[in-house]
């Protein structure tokens, strides 16, 4: 009798270790084997498998760390709370101006027609990263002229930081020179207001509306700085402006 109830002790507990082995390797196989090694390597490195762990790999400028934390599951889409706003990696990366892995983010396919707070994707490229970031985003299927917050475009934002390089790719991008913002603002009036000679001759050579007016009445040639203001005004009225 003693023997029998040793046996099924015994059973019993090779029953228990069996499947108890059984629900971890079920848990491993949930996850591909790479991945599962991959966010092992990340614990080993010190870096928590979190959103807010990504970031700080983002802000660390480690690309390896990077694309470890997205061979363990996260993306250039993953999003982070900071300040109430849902920030996504790529939006993220282009931010903190890290060229480099906001490129990793393109190449692996982040979405590019996102928005925070009336601010676009290429917006934020626009704004913050090299020529090279900015013409890999061009490159994607995205809206050249999607608007932003009060109807600003990329170009208008280009033009207003005087970024000519962002300026011109967004020209052969085939940005509209004509889009007003929501005040019946249009690039070229940012443009004479920067007061930069180049890229209003550009603008009008392009086709620029010369005699466009804002919604408030106001006409493109009153929008002149005082910065090169001779040459702007005999550029504008080569081109048919009214004064």
């Amino acid at each position: 009798m003693g023997f029998y109830l040793k046996n099924q002790y015994v059973a019993i507990i090779l029953i228990v270790f069996v499947t108890g082995m059984s629900f971890v390797s079920c848990r491993k196989e949930r996850l591909n084997p790479e991945t599962y090694k991959a966010r092992e390597k990340l614990v080993v490195l010190g870096h928590d498998f979190t959103e807010e762990g990504f970031m700080k790999a983002i802000d660390s400028k480690d690309a390896g760390i990077v694309k470890l934390f997205m061979e363990s599951g996260m993306g250039p889409d993953t999003t982070v709370k900071i300040k109430e706003l849902d920030i996504p990696a790529i939006f993220y990366a282009l931010e903190k101006g890290n060229d480099l892995i906001a490129q990793l983010f393109i190449d692996k396919g982040a979405k590019l027609d996102t928005s925070v707070k009336g601010v676009t994707v290429l917006m934020k490229a626009v704004e913050k990263a090299s020529v090279d970031t900015l013409s890999l985003i061009l490159k994607q299927s995205v809206d050249v002229n999607k608007p932003g917050y009060q109807g600003l475009t990329p170009l208008m934002l280009a033009i207003e930081r005087n970024n000519s390089g962002a300026i011109w790719l967004l020209l052969q991008k085939g940005a509209d020179i004509n889009l007003a913002d929501a005040n019946g603002i249009t690039p070229l009036m940012r443009a004479l207001r920067v007061g930069e000679t180049d890229i209003v001759r550009e603008l009008i050579k392009k086709g620029a509306n010369v005699n466009a007016v804002t919604k408030n009445g106001m006409k493109t040639t009153k929008t002149m700085n005082e910065k090169n203001k001779e040459a702007l005004t005999i550029l504008l009225k080569d081109a048919g402006a009214q004064f």
